[in-house]
């Protein structure tokens, strides 16, 4: 699957939020707003620079702090799945199916 570009992201993200034009979508392809979201939801680093320095820097710090001993900021590890559009994806449909 191609890359996500951060354009191509926006225009997909605003066509989703666009009532209007996914009711008029839809009429021509009713699978068409969940292949979107497919699309959306298929990478496994975040869309944009500030996203994934944010999820750079919360690595560096666990990982430079367990360095230098203070081992429990290793918890901060746990935050970084919250940043792959694909893992919140699939944490989604799993819960779905839960309930």
């Amino acid at each position: 699957m191609a890359k996500v570009t951060k354009d191509t992201y926006r225009a997909l993200k605003h066509a989703l939020e666009n009532r209007q034009l996914m009711a008029e979508l839809r009429q021509l392809d009713p699978s068409l707003e969940a292949q979107i979201a497919g699309y959306l939801l298929s990478q496994w680093f975040p869309v944009g620079n500030g996203r994934r320095l944010l999820m750079a820097a919360i690595a560096i710090t666990a990982v430079g702090g367990a360095l230098a001993g203070h081992f429990w900021l290793l918890w901060l590890m746990l935050l970084l799945p919250f940043f792959s559009p694909r893992l919140v994806g699939e944490t989604v449909i799993f819960l779905r199916r839960l309930f």
